[in-house]
């Protein structure tokens, strides 16, 4: 019993999806049989290969290095933060706002070792950036990928249209951090960090991080996991001992419910229903549905029903924030950082975060 507890409190995403998929199973005339089809693989594989890559990272020592560096060079905590929030927020501009995090929320947790503070919350801001910054960009997130081909303008027609989107998400959350975090100094404690350093380890990882972001820009994704999957279990066999193999299975869960919801009668029923001629409907009505489903498949769903893209597309990635199942980004960031409480300081923050944001893009720009 005492087991069955742990594990339900450990994974309680994981079984919250779970629980989900069953009732909309039983809700949907969807066969058992098709839902591997509701499944995208190739983002399951993508996740799984940046699982493998960056615990690779993480274990070889070298991120406990740049820990220690980075500790040094920091004194309070409001320059933690925003130093964290900006860096996550350029990265996701590039590299999409899940791989921004894969990238930000070890090093972040290994750096939470070696204080005194609690910085907790610092890691739903950090989901809130990713969020964010990957709103500016054609690449920075699934949903713009899929609306740029949709609205079929060139790249940086696209991040001019987003631009001031961004400038509104970035600004207040920047707001957000100067009012949560103090100027209270880091205090350093005794905790030795220095462990065995694995050169190797750490350098092949380097390496197969951009050769398999460069796989996933040629669709190569299929063929480039397996790779990863066998030169790990052939030269570094702790690796795949460490994985979480729930994450990937969580995932799988997330696409099959995200799907159901959609299919519901009662969904499509009320979105044929619905004024789609005013941006300002499809809008609000992008953003509160990515709190149902999830921005990415509430942008694919919206878009067979309207071609105003702009409008879309602003919903959608301010819909990012609010609920957890918003947006991926905020699955992996609880995931990875499993901290005991964040679950519910995430949604004190964020969905403060998604109605601030809600009302002053709405006020600005419809």
């Amino acid at each position: 019993m005492r087991l069955f507890k742990d594990f339900v409190a450990k994974e309680i995403l994981f079984i919250i999806f779970l629980i989900a998929g069953i009732v909309l199973l039983i809700l949907s005339p969807q066969s058992i049989k098709t839902l591997p089809q509701l499944v995208d693989w190739e983002t399951i594989a993508i996740l799984s290969g940046f699982l493998f890559i960056t615990k690779g990272i993480e274990e070889s020592g070298y991120l406990e290095k740049l820990v220690l560096y980075f500790s040094g060079k920091v004194n309070t905590e409001k320059m933690v933060a925003l130093t964290f929030i900006l860096l996550t927020g350029f990265l996701s501009m590039f590299l999409t706002n899940d791989i921004a995090l894969f990238i930000v929320i070890p090093f972040t947790i290994i750096f939470f070792k070696t204080i005194e503070n609690n910085l907790t919350k610092l890691i739903v801001l950090e989901a809130l950036a990713a969020n964010a910054g990957s709103a500016l960009t054609p690449i920075g997130n699934p949903q713009n990928i899929f609306l740029w081909k949709q609205w079929d303008i060139s790249f940086f027609q696209f991040i001019f249209k987003l631009f001031p989107l961004f400038i509104v998400l970035i600004s207040i959350l920047i707001v957000f951090a100067l009012v949560m975090f103090r100027k209270n100094s880091i205090i350093q404690n005794d905790k030795n960090l220095k462990k065995p350093v694995d050169s190797a380890l750490f350098k092949w990882s380097l390496v197969l991080f951009p050769l398999f972001i460069v796989a996933i820009e040629t669709d190569n994704t299929y063929f480039f996991l397996p790779f990863i999957v066998v030169f790990y279990l052939l030269f570094f066999r702790k690796i795949i001992k460490k994985i979480d193999y729930i994450f990937i299975v969580l995932f799988i869960l997330v696409f099959i419910d995200m799907n159901l919801l959609s299919q519901l009668k009662i969904v499509k029923v009320f979105i044929t229903h619905f004024d789609f001629l005013k941006g300002f409907n499809i809008y609000f009505f992008s953003a509160f549905l990515s709190q149902i489903t999830s921005n990415v498949p509430a942008t694919i769903l919206i878009s067979k029903f309207s071609g105003n893209y702009r409008a879309i597309a602003y919903g959608v990635n301010v819909g990012g924030s609010g609920l957890f199942l918003a947006s991926f980004a905020n699955i992996i960031a609880l995931r990875l950082a499993k901290k005991k409480g964040l679950f519910f300081e995430f949604h004190k923050i964020s969905i403060l975060y998604f109605l601030v944001t809600l009302l002053i893009t709405s006020f600005l720009f419809f």
